[in-house]
């Protein structure tokens, strides 16, 4: 008797059946709590600058110039240009312009940090000296000099450029009337970054009368400033590990692929140096809050608690170090989802303040602020004993808890951080098929009998790591002399971005061909079956790519 006999054919309706949940790894099981472990210690080591650099509140602070910039060798450069603050400089010979000009040549390799500063930009230099009349009569003259006797109060004139970068080709643009007595020019000038060098110039110019007195200048210091905070530049990943003493390190390496209990090293970089504004390093509750796209849909999963925990802060980064759980809590710890996500991004940096409440560290804050003089040397809160408190605290106190190395603020919006440049994949979960395709040859109306050919592909949810494809089969729901039907893997195929952007495996099965001992399973469990494949194994086992 034929199986196969018209009008009533045994195999019908064909078409793709999705098994879900089918597991093609066997993975030891995982439990539901983190492993992170809460650090208790952050590795601190800022740049220092080789000389003292004026945040944008200190360049407004006439005090603090007055008491720390004018004779202070940690603010005021102009000693490296062989100028003394107390020594009067006269126009030599009596003639009629007197200009002297001096270098200061720091070579790259002996400030490779203001210079950095300079390249990003923010880096000012500013200018004050006393301009005055030397030595000149008074009296109103008679005679041919008359007119020049009414132009003695008027014969100082200034550069607004005195300190120029690598040029002398600085405009004048004012003229200032100092009369007999003293008077102060205050000039500020923006250092270009195009430049490839830590070059600066320093002109002294003043004009006087060739009569009977002279002109000078007295009083120099020229102070460099910074009037831009950093800014997050971008959000990388790599890998950590441990070493032989049991301790997290960072090997530097852009993995993309996670498992639990793995290491993954958060970096969020800044434009330039950065440091604590309190310079201590003793931040270990500082926490990076984690953007988490669900790996089945890629989609972004509201109400997770993904952390990493501030380790490190170096350069121009904050290290933050996450331990992959086997599942991340919800909001309130009320419930768990098992970990299978993707790492897209950073919603913010907080720490926990007295009573619970998170403040982030980048925005909206009050910090204690050091300030810092040549070589990184800290000013003691004494030395500002003569500030009003309303100075000290505008003074002394930052707004976020990252600054520049000078201490000018950082104020970057939740809303502007940048996505991560190689999102981690946090996988925990064996892969499974998410797909099935059946395409049958010689069928007709969706009919097969003898002589039809059956072919089987899978679609597993990420991409798989195979030495070879020997010993992996697939049971089809069909019997052969009551023995369950297997076919073989023929090939497979691997695509970089095949489900949701996540790298995934396709396996194609050889060709069932149908033969009139077979037979399928109509019914299971009073259920009509459709022709599809049951089950794969894998005799030589199989992992992801984790």
């Amino acid at each position: 008797m034929k199986l196969f006999v018209k009008p009533k054919p045994l195999f019908q309706g064909l078409f793709l059946f999705l098994i879900v949940c089918l597991l093609v790894t066997m993975l030891p099981p995982m439990g539901t709590g983190s492993v992170q472990a809460a650090a208790t210690s952050v590795a601190y080591s800022p740049r220092k600058l080789e000389h003292g650099v004026l945040n944008t509140a200190l360049c407004d602070s006439k005090l603090f110039y007055s008491q720390f910039v004018k004779t202070a060798s940690s603010f005021n450069i102009a000693p490296v240009f062989g100028i003394d603050y107390n020594t009067s400089y006269l126009r030599p010979s009596m003639n009629k312009t007197w200009y002297v000009g001096y270098d200061y040549d720091t070579g790259l390799e002996t400030v490779p940090v203001l210079n950095d500063v300079r390249k990003s930009g923010g880096l000012y230099v500013n200018y004050r000296a006393t301009l005055y009349n030397h030595l000149h009569s008074s009296f109103k003259h008679e005679g041919p000099a008359k007119k020049l006797g009414y132009q003695h109060t008027r014969l100082v004139q200034a550069y607004e450029e005195l300190v120029g970068y690598n040029s002398w080709d600085q405009p004048v643009t004012g003229f200032y009337d100092y009369g007999d007595g003293m008077g102060s020019g205050d000039f500020s000038h923006a250092v270009s970054p195009a430049y490839d060098a830590t070059y600066f110039k320093l002109g002294l110019f003043t004009s006087g009368c060739t009569i009977c007195g002279d002109a000078a200048t007295s009083h120099v210091s020229v102070a460099l400033a910074d009037k831009k905070g950093p800014k997050v530049l971008s959000v990388t990943v790599t890998a950590g590990t441990m070493n032989a003493s049991g301790l997290p390190v960072d090997t530097g390496v852009a993995d993309t692929t996670f498992k639990a209990g793995d290491l993954v090293y958060i970096h969020v970089n800044f434009n330039e140096y950065i440091r604590f504004a309190d310079n201590r390093n003793t931040h270990a509750d500082v926490r990076l809050k984690l953007k988490l796209s669900d790996l089945a849909n890629n989609q972004e999963v509201e109400g997770l608690e993904g952390w990493a925990d501030l380790v490190a802060l170096k350069n121009k980064q904050l290290d933050f170090l996450l331990t992959v759980p086997a599942a991340f809590k919800t909001s309130g710890g009320s419930e768990t989802k098992t970990t299978n996500h993707k790492i897209t991004g950073i919603s913010g940096i907080y720490t926990t303040l007295a009573g619970g409440t998170l403040t982030s560290i980048l925005t909206g804050g009050s910090w204690p602020l050091r300030i810092l003089g040549a070589n990184g040397q800290e000013l003691g809160e004494s030395a500002f004993s003569l500030f009003t408190a309303e100075e000290r605290q505008k003074l002394l106190t930052s707004k976020s808890l990252v600054t520049d190395l000078a201490g000018n603020s950082c104020d970057v919006a939740e809303s502007a951080f940048p996505g991560i440049q190689n999102p981690a994949i946090l996988d925990t979960t064996p892969p499974q098929v998410r797909d099935i395709q059946l395409q049958a040859d010689g069928s007709v109306n969706g009919r097969v009998g003898p002589g039809s050919k059956l072919t089987f592909s899978a679609w597993f949810t990420e991409k798989l790591d195979l030495a070879s494809l020997d010993g992996i089969t697939a049971t089809i729901n069909i019997q052969d002399l009551s023995v369950p039907v297997t076919v073989q893997a023929d090939s497979r195929l691997d695509e970089a971005y095949g489900v949701n952007g996540v790298a995934a495996t396709r396996i194609t099965f050889k060709p069932l061909l149908i033969t009139e001992s077979m037979r399928p399973l109509l019914y299971r469990d009073g259920q009509f079956l459709r022709v599809a494949l049951e089950s794969i194994q894998f005799a030589n086992g199989a992992a992801d790519l984790c």
